[in-house]
């Protein structure tokens, strides 16, 4: 893996995302956090991300419209998006993971499971 990456986080928990941004700054990766999609593809415009954390449920735009943007307006940045979601007793969030063969990981999750999931996004792009 990268000695620095650039890493935005898209989660409207704000305690989790800034758990998660601390727990990547002290790997010495430079983390930002937005909470919802739109923010995401704002700041993708300003700035370049390796790995982009998204939760799927998530206020104005959530993480399967956001994905479909993203797909859209950046494509090279499709295969680093990592999904961390709470809500995998939903059918239709499983599908739309599933059916983009996304990388993804229940909340909660350990800081060594993401970066597992972070290194194997960044061996698949």
């Amino acid at each position: 893996m990268q000695t620095t990456l650039t890493i935005l986080v898209v989660d409207d928990e704000t305690s989790f995302a800034t758990a998660l941004a601390a727990l990547l700054s002290r790997d010495g990766h430079q983390v930002d956090t937005v909470e919802n999609g739109n923010a995401a593809l704002l700041q993708i415009q300003a700035r370049h991300y390796d790995v982009i954390l998204s939760d799927l449920r998530l206020p104005e735009l959530d993480g399967q419209d956001f994905y479909h943007l993203l797909k859209n307006d950046s494509p090279d940045l499709q295969r680093r998006v990592i999904f961390l979601t709470g809500d995998i007793l939903n059918p239709m969030s499983i599908e739309f993971l599933e059916q983009h063969n996304l990388l993804w990981l229940p909340k909660p999750c350990s800081g060594a499971q993401v970066r597992e999931m972070i290194q194997q996004a960044l061996r698949d792009a």
